[in-house]
């Protein structure tokens, strides 16, 4: 599996099928890989869900000025996680949510 670092995303291509980029590596198994986008409540619950499996999760804030809520915080973040978890983090994901 390659790692493309400008996105942190996954491929099973030579090439970021997002950015272009054809630069990419191996991924290594703490290498953070861009797991989704979630809203807030779903956030809460995949966070805890993962954290009780002992499972890194990195949470940057996603959006623009129209999906900022009235507290001024974000509606919507995006998620990564360990490549060494990250298919733990799927199964998690699918019993949650569905695929």
């Amino acid at each position: 599996m390659l790692f493309c670092e400008k996105c942190n995303l996954l491929s099973e291509k030579k090439k970021c099928e997002n950015c272009g980029n054809e630069n990419l590596r191996e991924v290594n198994d703490n290498d953070f890989c861009y797991f989704g986008l979630f809203c807030r409540g779903d956030l809460f619950i995949l966070k805890s869900n993962l954290q009780d499996k002992n499972i890194d999760v990195a949470v940057v804030p996603f959006g623009g000025f129209d999906i900022i809520l009235p507290d001024r915080t974000s509606a919507y973040f995006k998620v990564y996680i360990k490549y060494k978890d990250f298919s733990q983090a799927n199964e998690i994901k699918d019993i949650l949510f569905g695929k």
